[in-house]
């Protein structure tokens, strides 16, 4: 059962929604964090002109270690949602081998080589000049 099909009730649920919809936020935890303020918090009322107000808006958000807790907690439940980069991963303490594996499943490139191919076969028979034009932007 897919994780929309239940509530998101806790704070790991709801960081496995985020991280299977925005593959961005499995290497950045303030990417996440804004992410997941946007979906599951009210906005805000009114304008915030003190640093109290700033405080007490922040004490009612989950605090980015909350946040990584999450996202290790959805990671090793799923075994999925790994970081798009080995360096992000690295620094997370994973195992190269592991991260190898996972990208080598879900097609992400691991070396410059890798990367140039797959920018290359997503590019193929797409271009930024309209229909009608040629390389300079002249009518043909």
């Amino acid at each position: 059962m897919r994780k929309t099909d239940n509530k998101l009730n806790s704070l790991p649920d709801r960081v496995e929604y985020i991280l299977e919809k925005d593959k961005y936020s499995r290497d950045n935890d303030f990417h996440l964090w804004g992410e997941l303020c946007q979906l599951f918090y009210p906005p805000f009322e009114r304008p915030i002109y003190s640093y109290r107000e700033i405080a007490a808006l922040l004490s009612k958000l989950p605090s980015l270690n909350h946040i990584a807790r999450a996202r290790r907690i959805a990671t090793e439940r799923t075994q999925n949602y790994y970081p798009e980069h080995w360096e992000v991963a690295k620094d997370r303490g994973m195992n190269r081998k592991a991260w190898l594996n996972y990208a080598r499943k879900h097609d992400i490139p691991t070396t410059p080589q890798e990367l140039t191919a797959k920018l290359q076969r997503e590019s193929a028979g797409h271009s930024n000049i309209p229909a009608g034009y040629d390389d300079e932007g002249r009518p043909l």
